[in-house]
């Protein structure tokens, strides 16, 4: 969860939909952080950027197998892997890598669009708290 590393909280958005982040906490800025995410808070936050238009389902279609729990080669969910750090940049870099040496065109397409999506967002401000 959102406890689970320092300096993340919660920040509502103007249409109250919540998007985690890294936090400022003497400024009580928020900020993108695709670094060090869990896969569950990358999903609540795609999903908010869609909702909000900062970002497209083409941008978003290659994140899909990044968010939420691993699955392993059998069809089992890997216990608590929702809540697991990632670096969303370094996965899709090796996801990039992979689709090229395979020659899979349309993968490196979208997988570049994510990246792209979230480099753009990386460092940016998602919110401000303003109790802090």
């Amino acid at each position: 969860t959102l406890a689970s590393y320092t300096g993340v909280q919660s920040t509502y958005k103007k249409d109250n939909t919540q998007t985690p982040s890294l936090t400022d906490e003497s400024s009580g800025i928020k900020n993108f952080d695709f670094t060090q995410i869990s896969r569950g808070d990358l999903l609540q936050t795609v999903n908010n950027l869609i909702k909000n238009g900062e970002m497209d389902l083409d941008e978003s279609s290659s994140l899909v197998l990044l968010m939420g729990p691993k699955i392993s080669v059998n069809g089992d969910f890997a216990p608590n892997s929702s809540n697991e750090i990632i670096n969303v940049f370094d996965m899709l870099k090796q996801s990039i890598s992979f689709n090229q040496s395979i020659g899979n065109t349309s993968g490196m397409v979208y997988d570049t669009k994510a990246f792209d999506a979230l480099k753009r967002l990386q460092g940016s401000t998602s919110g401000i708290n303003i109790v802090a």
